[in-house]
């Protein structure tokens, strides 16, 4: 992780006035800065046109990985492979979702997001060689649809699958389940926290390549009566996934 990414935005050099904005907007750190296109920036923090020029510069400043290096970064990252070469052959490089961004399925109930996000979260512990990351994940379930012997089945039949044709014996099922960090949230305010806590548990486990939230809209679609909260909220849970993708160089998809 770069010291760029993790720098707290208060420690920026800013006036009053515009230090206040960035405290008062929720950006922790100036990747999250960063992560927002700046003039989506500037109209939700509302500044002026000396604010901004004073922010980009400090951001500018701030700034210390070059273009090689991000290249580098991109060029040699593991995607992870969704088991499927069609639906692979969508990603930029044809070999599955990407690391260090989000990649968001969409679809009608019924249609197998929640089982992709589950096989994806398998496939993560692969070898690099078979489409994975050699890594762990970290499943966040917001509809209770995470059930336990429906992931040993996909695993045992992803292991059958892969491996049925090699020398050499795949991993137990036992092993891809612990390899599979749980959470079941109930609320968008317990989604909130745990994607706070993030940042933290990917810190103590610098295994996990691979986050899935499966859903997000599902806690947004009620009890919102100011829609413009909502967009700010679901906005700012954006940004943090951003974040933590890019900075730990993981993979995130969502619902």
């Amino acid at each position: 992780m770069s010291t760029v990414s993790s720098r707290p935005a208060v420690t920026l050099r800013l006036s009053g006035g515009l230090r206040e904005k960035v405290i008062r907007s929720g950006y922790g750190t100036v990747a999250d800065l960063l992560a927002v296109p700046f003039e989506e920036l500037a109209t939700e923090l509302k500044l002026t046109q000396e604010q901004s020029n004073e922010l980009i510069w400090q951001l500018q400043g701030s700034l210390s990985r070059t273009a090689y290096l991000t290249w580098e970064r991109e060029a040699t990252s593991v995607p992870i492979t969704a088991s499927s070469s069609a639906l692979d052959s969508l990603f930029p490089r044809g070999k599955g979702v990407p690391p260090g961004k989000i990649t968001e399925f969409c679809g009608r109930s019924g249609t197998g997001k929640t089982q992709l996000g589950i096989q994806l979260c398998i496939n993560t512990q692969l070898p690099v060689a078979m489409g994975g990351s050699e890594g762990t994940s970290v499943f966040i379930d917001t509809e209770g649809s995470f059930i336990a012997r429906r992931v040993a089945q996909i695993a045992q039949n992803s292991v059958e699958q892969m491996y049925q044709d090699m020398a050499v014996q795949g991993p137990a099922v036992d092993d891809l389940m612990r390899g599979i960090h749980y959470c079941r949230v109930h609320s968008a305010i317990e989604l909130v926290a745990m994607v706070r806590m993030l940042r933290g548990i990917v810190q103590a486990h610098p295994k996990i390549k691979l986050v899935v939230i499966d859903t997000i809209s599902s806690l947004f679609r009620s009890n919102f009566s100011d829609t413009q909260a909502r967009t700010r909220l679901v906005a700012n849970l954006g940004r943090q996934l951003v974040s933590i993708a890019r900075d730990f160089d993981i993979a995130v998809s969502r619902n």
